[in-house]
């Protein structure tokens, strides 16, 4: 069975694409039992099993396949920390599109200790949809697989979020120049350049990741005191990073914050989008007036469906192979003067300056389902130099910093340390 790609077009190129998760047991769990919680848990949600289907014109399709067994793989490592290094190794390492599955695990062993990486291409799921795997990976280890329930694919394509009349006149008279140019120009690209382009970003490239742990005291308090001053945790969260980078960027920064639009029900896919904001933090004012000002600026457009859905409807009214073509001439050597523009509209630049910020909130995995804590590493997009993913659990509040290497490394972690010791001494 096929199911056309549309709005996830925009991840199917992008050379680093992979979203991570890491699972630290309370436990030691059986490698054995953890292959067969997984494959029963593939089975019940097709888009796992799925492939990537090309036609002649370069439209692209989720080809599931009726049976995938997704193997476990199992790594020694010496230190607690070093599932970092897998998860900076399952970044780079890509997935054949044209073949099932786009999803892989690998067990990480520390003496007794051990931690699941959960790697995914972003056209799969997003992640609160790997949450909802991880949910119910442990359901089932926990002997609990009949209750996962059949989840069948259903994409952002189904929702009635796309409509062009959300683009303004002059964006859709842009749209149409844009599409037009490139029709004169067309290039469908092919796995093999995507592969050749791939191996090009990452041999010019590397990446950093930095991780911290608040426990359940210094969680409850940052909550207790955003609840004091009305504000969310993610807003602390993305002011208290911009007063630490402060010190060294004194200008404007751009922030893409995560925006989910799924449906009320559905399964397991990609329904992830985002706002963009610029702010600068201001030293004159407290903590909490930054705060409330960056909260100002999201909520703007958070609480407007028409702002969280206008990246994705700008994609669907784009040329298929045009988005493609924005990778090709970021990190390989394709040029075309459509492609140069949507890249200027867009902020995909070759030297990126910008910061993601990803929070999945409260999850209900738990010390109850036998798991210690979760880390959540997405992926750095093209526009963006470092990206933030923050996990909460009934253990406290995880972090993932990561950053590319091409900025000065000792300042990001410095950048990070400042942060980490801020938000603890709240």
């Amino acid at each position: 069975m096929s199911y056309k790609m549309i709005t996830e077009r925009s991840h199917l190129f992008a050379p680093n694409i992979n979203i991570c998760f890491v699972v630290e047991f309370c436990n030691a769990v059986e490698v054995g039992a953890l292959q067969k919680a997984i494959n029963m848990v593939e089975k019940q949600h097709p888009i796992l099993r799925s492939s990537v289907k090309f036609d002649e014109k370069g439209n692209t399709f989720y080809d599931v396949t009726e049976e995938v067994k997704v193997e476990v793989s199992l790594v020694r490592i010496t230190d607690d920390k070093g599932w970092i290094t897998v998860v900076a190794q399952e970044q780079e390492k890509p997935f054949i599109l044209s073949e099932a599955p786009l999803i892989r695990f690998t067990c990480v062993k520390d003496g007794i200790n051990m931690q699941l990486v959960m790697c995914v291409h972003h056209i799969l799921a997003d992640g609160l949809s790997c949450i909802k795997i991880l949910q119910d990976i442990m359901t089932c280890v926990n002997g609990h697989n009949q209750t996962i329930k059949v989840q069948h694919p259903n994409l952002l394509e189904d929702t009635v979020l796309y409509d062009n009349e959300k683009l303004s006149i002059p964006v859709r008279i842009l749209v149409d120049v844009l599409n037009k140019q490139w029709s004169k120009e067309s290039h469908i690209f092919t796995e093999s350049e995507y592969y050749t382009m791939r191996q090009n970003y990452w041999s010019q490239r590397s990446h950093t990741i930095e991780v911290a742990e608040l426990n359940e005291k210094q969680t409850s308090q940052l909550i207790s005191k955003c609840k004091k001053y009305k504000v969310t945790v993610n807003n602390l969260l993305v002011a208290t990073l911009l007063e630490s980078a402060e010190r060294i960027h004194r200008k404007n920064a751009k922030i893409g914050i995560a925006a989910s639009i799924r449906p009320k029900e559905t399964g397991v896919g990609n329904f992830a989008s985002g706002i963009s904001i610029k702010y600068r933090y201001n030293r004159v004012k407290s903590l909490w007036e930054n705060v409330s000002k960056i909260q100002k600026l999201a909520n703007k457009r958070l609480r407007s469906e028409k702002a969280k859905a206008y990246f994705l409807t700008l994609l669907k009214a784009l040329n298929l192979n045009l988005i493609d073509s924005m990778y090709f001439s970021l990190f390989g050597d394709f040029k075309s003067k459509p492609t140069r523009t949507l890249r200027k509209i867009l902020g995909y630049n070759k030297n990126p300056f910008g910061l993601g910020m990803t929070n999945l909130g409260k999850i209900s995995i738990s010390t109850g389902n036998g798991v210690k804590s979760v880390f959540f590493i997405p992926p750095l997009i093209a526009n963006t130099d470092k990206i933030v993913g923050v996990v909460t659990t009934d253990s406290g509040l995880r972090i993932a910093y990561q950053y590319l290497n091409q900025v000065n490394i000792e300042r990001n972690k410095q950048i990070f340390h400042e942060w980490i010791i801020r938000l603890k001494n709240l």
